[in-house]
């Protein structure tokens, strides 16, 4: 397939510009130009998508969260000030927990 259009740019002034398209032999001001532009794609380009991404994460990357032992003080602390009741956390790791 082959596309042919005009591409018409307008100047305001000195540093302004505006553009429109055309399909056709444009009539001009004084104070635009036209650029003829031709363009060639294939046929497919519209049966089938042209990019593609794909993202794998593989399950080694995702990583277990970490739990200090400051963070379980912190936790400890927080409980104690807002409640009064004193309690013990501790961290148990399963195992063959992937």
């Amino acid at each position: 397939m082959q596309v042919s259009q005009y591409i018409v740019i307008k100047q305001r002034n000195r540093w302004s510009y505006g553009s429109r398209l055309t399909k056709d032999l444009p009539k001009l001001d004084s104070n635009e130009v036209a650029v003829k532009v031709s363009i060639e794609l294939p046929d497919n380009i519209f049966t089938k998508p042209q990019f593609e991404a794909k993202i794998v994460i593989p399950k080694e990357a995702i990583s277990r969260p970490v739990i200090t032992s400051e963070v379980v003080d912190n936790v400890q602390e927080i409980i104690k000030q807002n409640t009064g009741f004193e309690v013990k956390l501790e961290l148990i790791e399963k195992e063959g927990d992937d």
